[in-house]
């Protein structure tokens, strides 16, 4: 995917399945604010075990829905 033409070029050296810690750096974000976003549903997450995995189109999906 070409993040520069939709406007998310701020997620281009970001891996296609990021890590809390990458999500967090990428928007500036906390730790409580991050784990309120996915606990509310705002940011889609993947808890595999102990291991929280989320998907980069998750997150420009989160930034879509913020801008509206």
């Amino acid at each position: 995917m070409d993040y520069e033409d939709n406007g998310f070029e701020m997620l281009a050296d970001y891996p296609d399945v990021m890590k809390p810690a990458d999500v967090m750096e990428a928007l500036g974000i906390g730790k409580n604010l991050f784990y309120e976003l996915v606990n509310e549903g705002r940011l889609k997450a993947s808890r595999i075990g102990k291991i929280w995995r989320i998907q980069k189109k998750s997150v420009i999906e989160f930034l879509d829905d913020s801008e509206r």
